[in-house]
């Protein structure tokens, strides 16, 4: 039966840590690169948004205008 000396069970115990280390902070990546997406996704659908927003304030302003507009011509035609 093998004997394990003091230096090889300290070796095994630095390849066991070491290796969930590794596999620690490979997680923490994944989970870093996931919030990332996830916070880059919702900046374009902020910015989504608010584009749809300011067209359809121009819409309004633009329906305004031309609202405007009538009410002078049909106030003039009076």
């Amino acid at each position: 039966m093998a004997k394990f000396t003091p230096a090889m069970v300290a070796v095994l115990a630095l390849l066991i840590v070491g290796f969930l280390m590794a596999r620690t902070y490979g997680e923490i990546k994944v989970q870093e690169g996931r919030a990332e997406r996830e916070a880059r996704q919702a900046q374009r659908e902020e910015r989504r948004q608010q584009r749809r927003l300011d067209r359809a304030t121009d819409e309004l302003r633009s329906a305004e205008r031309e609202l405007r507009r009538r009410l002078r011509g049909i106030e003039r035609d009076r």
